[in-house]
């Protein structure tokens, strides 16, 4: 398992200014980071972002050039998203925003990024909800499989959360509707995205998520939360909240799982100065070598005692 954290651990000041991603790449690097987590929603909603200009080509060769000047890789990355099952959305918007996924996935492409995430969305209003919206997933699922063949890249399927919408639903909030929608689209190339935030705002009992999901499992999410109703408590750094990392980790080595351990937490230094970036960049690498450790000696499973 990889220690990696998404590019958005350093993105916003709290003047507003985006960080400049190859000079936050090296700050990255610097603190001990050799895998990111190319992050495009960000990049892609973020007033002045030079991805959203028509010379982001330009800026994506820079990014290019400091991953192989600083010896990054980029292993996994969040795709842009949009509901793309919103009604109310007409033809003209919905192609729009579309082609923004489909230019963050060529993105990830060009960046060598082996697993993207993506959102899945919900059928609000259904008398069918689950079935509806399982449907829908399939065919929009399958239409950005067409769209990346030549790639290889693997979908990472992401975990929700509705506890915010209470009573209504939505769709994958719960593990077993992403293990279905996984297994429905019956293709290597979809799998699941794990957001551990996620999994303990809905209180779910994850090291058994985890079993569930075998070898599905692609991609993760990692951060902790201080109170999920307001979001600047949300994302923050592991260790710093209430979930338990030790049984998590022992059910990653259990069910063997070989990727990214991604960092999701850009609340924990979005509100600190500059001055105090690289030392917060490297207490965060620290605490995932801590976690790391502690994965290499979480109680041997079954299947390593042979």
């Amino acid at each position: 398992m990889k220690l990696s954290t998404s590019t958005n651990l350093l993105f916003l000041r709290p003047d507003g200014r985006i960080f400049p991603l190859p000079e936050a790449m090296a700050l990255m690097r610097e603190a001990g980071f050799t895998y990111l987590d190319m992050n495009f929603y960000d990049w892609s909603t973020t007033p002045g972002s030079p991805y959203m200009t028509g010379d982001w080509q330009r800026w994506l060769d820079g990014v290019l050039e400091a991953k192989e000047r600083l010896g990054i890789r980029y292993e996994q990355s969040h795709a842009y998203f949009f509901n793309f099952l919103d009604p109310a959305l007409d033809r003209e918007w919905w192609q729009h925003q579309q082609d923004q996924v489909l230019r963050s996935l060529d993105c990830c492409r060009q960046l060598g990024v082996k697993t993207a995430v993506i959102h899945p969305c919900t059928v609000f209003g259904s008398q069918r909800m689950t079935e509806d919206s399982k449907q829908a997933n399939i065919r929009y699922i399958e239409g950005l499989l067409e769209a990346t063949y030549r790639s290889g890249i693997v979908l990472a399927v992401e975990n929700m959360v509705d506890r915010d919408i209470y009573p209504i639903r939505k769709y994958c909030a719960v593990p077993e509707e992403l293990v279905e929608l996984v297994d429905a689209v019956g293709d290597p190339r979809v799998k699941i995205c794990w957001d551990f935030e996620h999994g303990d705002i809905m209180g779910q009992d994850q090291p058994s998520v985890l079993r569930l999901l075998g070898d599905r499992l692609a991609a993760t999410h990692v951060s902790e939360q201080h109170g999920w109703g307001e979001l600047y408590l949300l994302h923050r750094l592991p260790l710093t909240g209430k979930i338990q990392w030790a049984p998590i980790l022992a059910a990653l080595r259990e069910i063997g799982y070989q990727g990214c351990f991604s960092y999701e937490a850009h609340n924990y230094l979005n509100a600190l100065p500059d001055t105090c970036i690289q030392p917060a960049l490297e207490i965060a690498y620290r605490v995932g070598e801590h976690l790391m450790t502690c994965l290499l000696y979480t109680s041997p499973s079954p299947r390593d005692r042979g």
